[in-house]
């Protein structure tokens, strides 16, 4: 039985990264970790190592 993303709660940054198209490709880091980088940020830069929770 398949669940839609409402069903399980997801986010949509969440069900887009798990189910969606990917826009670019992604790197990956030795642990396994995907990532791809969209433009660069002008904000303050996040500390080395840190997690950045992008769910709601």
């Amino acid at each position: 039985m398949a669940l839609s993303p409402l069903e399980v709660d997801a986010t949509r940054i969440e069900y887009y990264a798990t189910v969606g198209e990917s826009l670019c490709e992604l790197n990956f880091v030795i642990s396994g970790l995907g990532f791809y980088d969209v433009s660069v940020g002008s904000g303050v830069d996040a500390p080395r190592g840190e997690l950045i929770n992008v769910s709601s």
